[in-house]
């Protein structure tokens, strides 16, 4: 028996590469729906005077784009270095 048959078969480029864009789609469903939960908070304050708890709902939903917008910037960057400079990111790493 080959002692290389026990060893898992390394991350491809196509795999990391599908990974990394699916990253991609997914913080960017995230953002939209942040996005939209955001318009829609701001849309309930038609004279732009913001009822008692109105000020924390527009905060919370405003953190929620920020932490989402982040995300898209993450998973862009993380492609980025993978197609330019050939970086897997470690948690997309195999041990062997």
């Amino acid at each position: 028996m080959n002692a290389m048959s026990n060893v898992k078969p390394r991350t491809t480029e196509d795999q990391v590469r599908s990974a990394l864009i699916q990253e991609i789609v997914e913080a960017t469903a995230l953002k939209n729906q942040a996005s939209g939960a955001f318009e829609i908070v701001m849309g309930q304050f038609p004279s732009g005077l913001p009822h008692p708890n109105g000020s924390l709902r527009i905060k919370n939903a405003s953190v929620k784009l920020s932490i989402a917008s982040k995300g898209i910037f993450k998973a862009h960057n993380r492609l980025n270095d993978f197609l330019r400079c050939g970086i897997v990111p470690e948690d997309l790493k195999r041990s062997g």
